[in-house]
């Protein structure tokens, strides 16, 4: 019976230690410092931090205000996605994420570059057809994939403006490629150009005297 006693105290002691240990080696002296990246855009920005363990269930959400770097606490060894959201004025504009591999005891640093973006509205100016809208990433070339150029009869279309009747900053060439990078920390609007095709208007006598010259006529 003692001996039986003494087997049960030794397994527990046993269990006790290898779950203490594996406590320890999960809870080590881990650190891990976030840099975020904001490409010191012009807006104020509260940023949360969002972790997932690959290997298990194991999350955390770390709020941070408006600081721009933070050291966590102990987290669970394994590889980890961590993701960052920025929020202007309560919308999340801006996201970016990194995996970091988390090993007892080892400190870690690691950056996150955050890309903001912004819903830019493409208004034809009378037109039809093509992309209606964007999602553009400050200080990035403007979308090209999947785009489409609108269309207006007797109109050739000059690309998209800052502005109304091509003024301002053009964004998008005539073919829809990027003319500049996106500027603006919030969402906006941009203006179709169009260009009035031109015609040639010729006389002809048809059996009478004298010559008129042609005239030239655009579509206005």
């Amino acid at each position: 019976m003692k001996v039986h006693a003494c087997m049960l105290v030794l397994f527990v002691l046993v269990a006790i230690l290898f779950g203490c240990s594996d406590i320890i080696e999960r809870t080590g002296m881990i650190q891990i410092s976030l840099i975020l990246e904001d490409h010191d855009i012009p807006v104020d920005s509260s940023f949360t931090l969002h972790g997932f363990h690959e290997a298990s269930d194991a999350t955390f959400v770390e709020e941070m205000g408006q600081d721009t770097s933070i050291t966590l606490p102990p987290l669970v060894s394994g590889a980890w996605r961590i993701t960052a959201e920025a929020q202007v004025d309560g919308t999340v504009r801006g996201a970016g994420e990194v995996t970091v591999q988390v090993d007892p005891g080892k400190d870690l640093s690691r950056e996150i570059r955050i890309r903001y973006t912004f819903t830019v509205t493409l208004d034809k100016q009378n037109g039809s057809g093509g992309t209606g809208s964007v999602s553009a990433t400050y200080d990035e070339a403007m979308p090209e994939d999947s785009m489409s150029a609108p269309e207006r009869i007797g109109y050739t279309f000059g690309g998209y403006y800052e502005e109304r009747d091509g003024v301002g900053t053009q964004y998008y060439t005539h073919d829809m490629k990027s003319a500049s990078d996106w500027d603006k920390a919030a969402d906006r609007t941009l203006y179709a150009k169009w260009i009035a095709d031109s015609h040639s208007l010729s006389f002809d006598a048809n059996g009478g005297v004298g010559t008129m010259d042609s005239v030239e006529l655009d579509t206005d």
